[in-house]
């Protein structure tokens, strides 16, 4: 059993990449002492086996969650650490999350999306929704949302945004795919593959997984590299790219809010160029610090007029690294936000 002050047992995903490492970095940092469960890898393998399982999952994913919610209760038991942190908790069941907080301080969740407005598969299922009112700090990037929270449900919920990872130190690339070439790098969907082929006379670079190719491969000026980029690699990209494009998910036009993309890009000295929201205006100045856009003619305009005034998109890449770093914008201080909250309501 770990000692119970200051001891926090984390629930969440620690795949390559996932939020989870920056809070684990960030409390171990701190002095807390941390112990960290997957709790969607069993589930995943389980489910990726073969067609049949993905099939049964997306009929009855309480089979795939069974172990893992008895493997939580094991561990919350044995442990009883002081707090306990989920971060989303789809696999978790309510009763699981009744029983939790019966073995720590504090119950706190940190969800990346929304709590009970599911836009995308894969953003909240019923285990999300029906465990809102059983947490004591309910977590979230959106200023919004914790406001929703507050009126609709009566939880404590305090705002942490997303931020970046300021102990990775982007290294200029040599590689031509990168050098001076405007960048998308993410997942696939239908609105942000008809935005790129809406821009194809801008020779874009698209990274992400391979369902790309097939949607891109009859594109002459549109490339794609079948590589996902993560950690040092993401940002030497950022770096070393003339800008970033940011297609916001239909939730962070809907809350006026923002995505990691936003702090991470500017963090790592690189070109934002995105949507435009209220939240991302307030972090970062609009032609001075980041590059917005409300719609496709508006962003072809300003890929134009970047093109031919590079000075412009160094001092711009300049600006928003200085306002990441003056502001405070890292996952150190996003952590050291956290660590108040929790010790204002343990005090």
């Amino acid at each position: 059993m770990i000692s119970n002050k200051n001891s926090i047992l984390i629930l969440g995903s620690f795949s390559i990449g996932a939020l989870e490492h920056q809070y684990v970095r960030g409390l171990k940092f701190n002095g807390w002492k941390v112990v960290c469960l997957d709790i969607q890898i069993d589930a995943n393998e389980l489910k990726n086996k073969n067609v049949g399982h993905k099939i049964l999952f997306n009929l009855s994913p309480k089979y795939y969650y069974k172990n893992i919610n008895q493997k939580v209760l094991e561990t919350a038991v044995s442990l009883r650490p002081q707090v306990i942190l989920i971060f989303k908790g789809m696999e978790l069941k309510p009763e699981t999350i009744k029983v939790l907080k019966s073995n720590c301080s504090l119950l706190c969740n940190y969800n990346p999306d929304h709590p009970f407005k599911f836009y995308s598969k894969g953003a909240g299922n019923s285990n999300v929704a029906d465990s809102l009112s059983l947490f004591d700090i309910y977590f979230s990037y959106s200023n919004s949302i914790c406001k929703q929270l507050k009126a609709d449900y009566n939880v404590t919920s305090n705002c942490i945004p997303f931020g970046y990872d300021e102990t990775i130190k982007p290294i200029k690339s040599k590689s031509s795919h990168l050098l001076e070439q405007v960048l998308f790098i993410g997942a696939w969907d239908k609105d942000r593959e008809q935005k790129i082929k809406n821009l194809t006379k801008f020779n874009l670079q698209v990274f992400g997984p391979t369902v790309w190719n097939r949607k891109l491969m009859r594109l002459k000026n549109i490339k794609y590299h079948d590589k996902l980029l993560y950690t040092q690699d993401y940002a030497d990209a950022c770096l070393s790219a003339r800008g970033i494009l940011n297609f916001l998910r239909p939730q962070n036009i809907i809350e006026q809010s923002h995505n990691m993309r936003t702090f991470e890009v500017p963090g790592y000295s690189g070109l934002l160029i995105s949507e435009r929201t209220e939240e991302q205006l307030g972090f970062f100045e609009e032609d001075k610090e980041a590059i917005y856009f409300d719609s496709i003619e508006e962003l072809k305009d300003k890929l134009q007029f970047y093109k031919v005034h590079e000075g412009l998109v160094s001092k711009i890449k300049a600006n928003g690294n200085y306002r990441s770093i003056k502001s405070g914008y890292g996952y150190q201080n996003r952590t050291k936000l956290m660590i108040s909250y929790i010790n204002k309501y343990l005090e």
